[in-house]
């Protein structure tokens, strides 16, 4: 196992491109993921999207607790 040396944090995005890892890192996690690893990932990962999206701004609204958002099916905070 290969020890720590740092941990980086780019609260805004100058010092690496979260949005391309994390579109690569999601079709990874669908394609190891037996229900979803037949499906068309592009069409998966626009569905994942618009549900998350969604739940953000219920959540920006108050309208969803942060459990809510991470775990649960949206209900009033």
């Amino acid at each position: 196992m290969h020890k720590l040396k740092a941990v980086l944090f780019d609260l805004d995005n100058t010092l690496f491109d979260f949005a391309e890892w994390w579109d690569k890192s999601l079709c990874a996690a669908f394609r190891s993921y037996p229900p979803t690893a037949s499906l068309d990932q592009e069409k998966v990962i626009r569905s994942f999207r618009h549900v998350s999206d969604q739940l953000w701004t219920l959540y920006l609204q108050k309208k969803i607790s942060l459990s809510a958002f991470r775990h649960d099916a949206p209900r009033p905070a």
